[in-house]
């Protein structure tokens, strides 16, 4: 089974493009994050994870397009598909 969930905060607006048959895609950056206490310095520690998404959806991306701007909080699921450059 391939489902991923993330939740955090939108780092840009979504990006809208069109396919060639009219549908809308949005492309978003989410950045997801992680805090903990060091346990030798006692220092507070943070790690920023950031994930490109892709909605595909026609109807989602119409909803992204609407709703989402740069800090709104996400919650996704989907499918993990990973790219190497």
């Amino acid at each position: 089974m391939n489902v991923v969930h993330l939740i955090g905060n939108a780092g840009t607006d979504p990006d809208i493009r069109h396919t060639p048959q009219g549908s809308k895609i949005a492309a978003i950056s989410l950045a997801t994050n992680k805090s903990w206490k060091d346990k030798q310095t006692g220092e507070k520690k943070d790690y920023t994870e950031w994930h490109r998404v892709a909605i595909v959806s026609d109807a989602l991306a119409v909803i992204a397009e609407k709703f989402v701007k740069k800090g709104s909080k996400l919650g996704i699921t989907g499918e993990l598909r990973t790219r190497k450059w």
